[in-house]
């Protein structure tokens, strides 16, 4: 029986100015793409929407997963305009 990944945690909310790139660094705060499949199945990380375009200040949520070809495991990431 297959068993589903498990994505490590990333900050829920992330803060940007108007037009700062949207970049997989940026949304994980530097942190490397990491998940855990205890099938060791090889895991594919999924971005949605796809990451590469410039904040323009309204709100915008982000679905990082990791899915092992049959089940995954995902996260929100919420990204806002910085507040001063």
């Amino acid at each position: 029986k297959n068993r589903a990944p498990a994505l490590y945690y990333y900050t829920e909310d992330i803060q940007l100015n108007i037009g700062d790139s949207i970049t997989e660094e940026v949304l994980l705060q530097n942190k490397p793409k990491k998940a855990e499949d205890p099938d060791e199945d090889t895991i594919e990380f999924i971005f949605t929407p796809p990451l590469g375009g410039i904040f323009v200040g309204s709100p915008i949520q982000f679905k990082i997963e990791a899915n092992d070809g049959v089940i995954s495991d995902y996260q929100t990431i919420t990204v806002s305009q910085t507040t001063t």
